[in-house]
């Protein structure tokens, strides 16, 4: 029976079971089985094995017993210095591998880990990770995984074609897309999108925007040398020269200034020191906006943000402020 048992899985449980020894020292066999998934029999069968491998375990008995390790034996797999191991355990705050299904394997791999590293770098990585938190999720938006992350995930990781149909921004229409060549997934901002290729052109998709997709058998038409690192920054590049292309003068009054700069804060043309002029009652900004409807988002200040130039922007506005009028008193 024992012999049948999965090399690499066994491998895998002596090790770890080594690296909770380092780490803690001294633990039950009933706890290093719960940690360990196995019972308690096969935990003392692991002991004989690490001790024949010459890893110097002992069994206590009594009250306070069970199965230790010599103190000041240490097995340094990492080489790992004190800044590297407390830039890793602070990055790993970062919820995007629990999108990915990777939360489990993530824990286990930095347990291995952090039993591995000498005692003041362990101090080091496990003070980060209690006082310093990596959120890249926006205020009010959940989790943007999903069942449809997961099928993107298998097709960009089998390279296999993909086929999904896509909901527009602008529209209730669902664009149909029979073949997309996925090249890979990038995490920004907490939101996930997908960088593929469709008839030879480099597209991104927002991965929550996809609906019903399907691996296909097909392999990937990948270029040669692709990167997708360059492939993405190109991408975002064109987003911005094609989705920020009004610039907008506006005016502010100063008791709104400090909310005004940080909800457009990602539109300011030049940063603004709001304190810099304490006494002065408005303020003039420039803003680079995508659109006319995306610049509507101003009339929410109502009278004291005015808005000064393009003069087609502000004749726009003065229409949909007529027929919001017109609405409402009727």
């Amino acid at each position: 029976m024992f012999g049948c048992e999965n090399r690499n899985m066994r491998s895998d449980r002596l090790l770890a079971m080594l690296l909770l020894l380092q780490t803690h020292g001294r633990l039950s066999a009933v706890a290093l089985a719960k940690e360990l998934e196995v019972t308690p029999r096969t935990i003392y069968r692991d002991m004989e094995a690490l001790s024949t491998a010459g890893v110097p375990v002992y069994a206590e008995r009594g009250r306070n017993g069970g199965i230790a390790i010599l103190p000041g034996f240490r097995t340094d797999v990492t080489g790992l210095t004190p800044e590297e191991a407390r830039a890793l355990f602070v990055l790993v705050n970062e919820d995007a591998h629990v999108d990915l299904g990777l939360g489990d394997a993530l824990r286990a791999g930095l347990r291995k880990l952090m039993a591995a590293l000498p005692d003041a770098h362990q101090q080091l990585a496990e003070r980060s990770t209690e006082r310093i938190i990596i959120d890249a999720g926006r205020w009010g938006a959940g989790s943007e995984g999903g069942s449809q992350l997961t099928v993107i995930q298998e097709a960009v990781l089998t390279d296999r074609q993909v086929r999904f149909a896509y909901e527009q921004r602008d529209s209730d229409d669902l664009l149909l897309f029979p073949e997309v060549d996925p090249h890979g997934l990038v995490h920004r901002a907490g939101v996930w999108y997908l960088v593929a290729t469709v008839r030879e052109t480099d597209r991104m998709f927002r991965v929550s925007r996809i609906r019903e997709p399907l691996v296909l058998d097909t392999a990937v038409q990948r270029p040669k040398n692709y990167s997708l690192h360059d492939a993405w920054t190109s991408l975002n590049d064109q987003w911005q020269r094609d989705y920020s292309s009004v610039m907008v003068r506006i005016r502010v009054k100063r008791e709104i200034l400090g909310i005004v700069l940080r909800v457009h804060d990602a539109d300011l043309v030049e940063k603004v020191d709001r304190y810099a002029n304490p006494n002065q009652e408005w303020t003039e900004l420039t803003l680079r906006m995508r659109s006319f409807g995306h610049a509507q988002t101003v009339l929410g200040f109502g009278p004291r943000l005015v808005v000064l130039e393009p003069p087609d922007l502000v004749e726009h506005l003065a229409d949909v402020v007529k027929d919001l009028n017109l609405l409402y008193h009727s």
